[in-house]
C-alpha cells in the first residue's frame, strides 16, 4: 500500500502543479471588473476545485476548495 501511496503522490505532484497555475489565473481575473469574466472565473474555480478534490481529497480540505 505504501508503494502505491509514493507512485500517486510522484504521478499526481505535476497535476497539482498546473492546476494551481490554473487556479492563480482564474483568480486573478475574478478580481477583474468586467462582470461576464468574473461569473466564469467562479465557474472556472468550481469545477477545477472539484478536479482538485478528486485528486487529492486527502491532502485538500473541503475548507480550502471553499475559499477558493
Amino acid at each position: 500500500m505504501g508503494e502505491f501511496r509514493e507512485y500517486q503522490e510522484e504521478t499526481s505532484q505535476p497535476i497539482r502543479k498546473a492546476l494551481g497555475t490554473v487556479i492563480f489565473g482564474a483568480m486573478e481575473i475574478a478580481m477583474g471588473r468586467n462582470q461576464t469574466i468574473r461569473k466564469l472565473s467562479e465557474k472556472i474555480k468550481k469545477r477545477i476545485g472539484k478536479i482538485l478534490g478528486a485528486l487529492t481529497p486527502d491532502i485538500i480540505s473541503d475548507d480550502c476548495l471553499k475559499s477558493l
